[in-house]
């Protein structure tokens, strides 16, 4: 196979390079993409009178009757969205657009449970936000846009008042909980009499515990070298000094103070 010597073909990329950037049309170099859209549904907040919601009865009738899956019961629809507008969902500066590079994780997730469920919204759009004039408040704006629009998206906590006012809040996307016990499926149990003695030790692997414990005696030395050099034996023996420094270190592991608790 013949190929090109190294100087030439480096001269053949430099040219083409020139070309993408200057003599090649401009539609070649932009990639076909979501962005600029803008909101045509906008109203200010607590207006009255004016709803954009759409009845969906029908649909759900259909889904409860088993004659439409879940799936498919936004199928088709343009829903009408009031999107709290901020860092999770992002307009361009300029023109007021959605924006291209990056419209926001709450853009991200209604275009992908778009394209799996099979509707549309960047086209019947509001952007929402709190008014300065007045004593409104973000439960407020929330309250009337779900009145006022199909759904509200973006981060809205939940609450109480949020709730009793007709919020319905959905699962969350994000969570930033530490779980360390769960609900142990029965398949993987051999009776659901079996105690399993042992089950406290199921968050980590052994290898975790392993180092806790490492820990936990490392601080514990550590511990009773600080007193060592300050002193701070008080007339006790080494095995009741050693064992109030292990007792020490786990009281700081678990994040307890131990002040006052070993004398």
């Amino acid at each position: 196979m013949r190929t090109f010597p190294a100087c030439p073909r480096a001269i053949f990329y430099i040219l083409l390079l020139l070309y993408a950037l200057f003599l090649a049309p401009p539609n070649m170099l932009v990639v076909s993409a979501f962005g600029g859209e803008k909101a045509t549904l906008d109203l200010v907040p607590l207006t009255e009178g004016i709803t954009f919601r759409q009845d969906l009865c029908d649909r759900n009738n259909a889904f409860q009757n088993k004659t439409i899956e879940l799936r498919d019961a936004l199928r088709g629809l343009e829903l009408r969205v009031g999107v709290r507008e901020g860092p999770y969902f992002i307009l361009d500066e300029r023109d007021k657009g959605i924006d291209a590079t990056y419209p926001g994780i709450a853009a991200v997730i209604l275009d992908e449970l778009g394209r799996r469920a099979g509707f549309t919204w960047r086209n019947s759009f509001a952007a929402l936000y709190r008014p300065e004039e007045g004593n409104v408040s973000w439960t407020d704006v929330l309250a009337w846009s779900v009145d006022v629009y199909d759904i509200s998206a973006n981060r809205w906590d939940h609450g109480l008042e949020r709730m009793q006012r007709g919020a319905t809040f959905l699962n969350p996307w994000y969570d930033s909980s530490i779980i360390l016990i769960m609900k142990k499926d029965e398949s993987e149990t051999t009776s659901k009499r079996d105690i399993d003695l042992w089950n406290w030790l199921l968050p980590f692997d052994v290898y975790v515990w392993w180092l806790i414990l490492g820990t936990v005696l490392f601080s514990g030395f550590i511990h009773l070298w600080l007193e060592y050099m300050a002193g701070e034996r008080d007339e006790r023996t080494w095995g009741r000094w050693a064992s109030d420094s292990i007792y020490a270190s786990l009281l700081n592991f678990t994040q307890v103070s131990v002040k006052n608790q070993l004398r």
